[in-house]
């Protein structure tokens, strides 16, 4: 099999995953929202402060219990990993074996679409794409909301860089010569795309139906899962970079979001913000991807990376 035809497979195989990811979510909502409820009035009759305190959150307890359920696991799987990396591990066999296998499906054309996939997860984008959606929502007057996002992008950036800083943990080439960016986990890209995602579908499907909630979770999440495989492919970060990167944007927008939902919030402006991000992506996307897309085919060719 030819190593573009292997990359597809792998690519399909990843969105497979997220799909079934999906309709798992989708089969394990319905009872967890009933178990959750029970849980809820069973709390509730046995101290009138949390009846007060959950009465007020009723639309919003479903929504609590799942993110309380991802804080919990992601913040398992970053602080395990996170911890072998400070430690000094030297056990990532799989690093090294999904290392190996990027380099074995490197191909011109693999190397042109997956460039830009991870162009369109740049800090350019995501900077572009957090004023663009701040700017809505100051121009919405939901003041809390942009309080949120800005604590979503800024406060996310600034930890994923302070642990990198904490860190030093080396990349797997030599892609990025000094800086922060010489460092490797977690994932810059990883986690920014996360967070950034991650919050954005939190702030639109709150005003979705719910039948649309889940296909846009899946959507962010499908983008995301392409663009930390690209810094697999590329070489950028290693394995556990990644994984570390999106447990940790995943923890930090469940934090963020549990929150977020304690309190009222004027309307975003859901559809309309959800056309301006898509009409973002594609319009400033492409228009990045024309610009920097040959000085980056240069940056992360095979040749270059050591």
């Amino acid at each position: 099999m030819s190593p573009d035809l292997r990359l597809l497979l792998i690519v399909i195989i990843l969105v497979a995953a997220v799909a079934a990811l999906a309709a798992g979510v989708q089969a394990v909502l319905p009872p967890l929202a009933r178990r959750s409820e029970t849980v809820r009035l069973w709390l509730g009759r046995r101290s009138p402060g949390f009846a007060r305190y959950t009465d007020a959150l009723k639309n919003e307890w479903a929504f609590l219990c799942v993110m309380i359920v991802v804080m919990l696991f992601a913040a398992f799987v970053f602080f395990s990993i996170a911890e072998d990396v400070l430690e000094g591990d030297p056990s990532f066999a799989a690093d090294k074996a999904v290392y190996a296998l990027m380099r074995s499906l490197r191909t011109p054309a693999g190397d042109n679409g997956l460039i830009a996939v991870t162009e369109l997860g740049d800090s350019i984008m995501v900077v572009t794409l957090g004023v663009v959606v701040a700017a809505w929502l100051a121009w919405r007057r939901t003041w809390r909301a942009l309080l949120y996002w800005i604590l979503a992008i800024a406060g996310g950036s600034l930890l994923n860089t302070a642990i990198k800083v904490a860190l030093h943990r080396a990349r797997p080439t030599d892609l990025y010569h000094s800086g922060w960016d010489a460092f490797s986990f977690p994932s810059g890209h990883s986690t920014t795309n996360a967070v950034l995602y991650g919050f954005l579908a939190v702030l639109i499907g709150r005003e979705l139906p719910k039948r649309l909630r889940l296909p846009l979770a899946c959507a962010a999440a499908g983008l995301v899962t392409l663009i930390a495989f690209s810094r697999l492919y590329l070489a950028a970060h290693w394995l556990s970079d990644v994984a570390g990167g999106l447990t940790f944007g995943a923890l930090w927008v469940g934090v963020l979001a549990v929150f977020y939902a304690h309190g009222a919030a004027r309307p975003v402006g859901a559809r309309a913000l959800l056309a301006i991000c898509l009409a973002t992506l594609v319009v400033a996307g492409g228009i990045h991807i024309a610009l920097h897309h040959a000085a980056d085919l240069r940056l992360y060719a095979l040749g270059s990376e050591s």
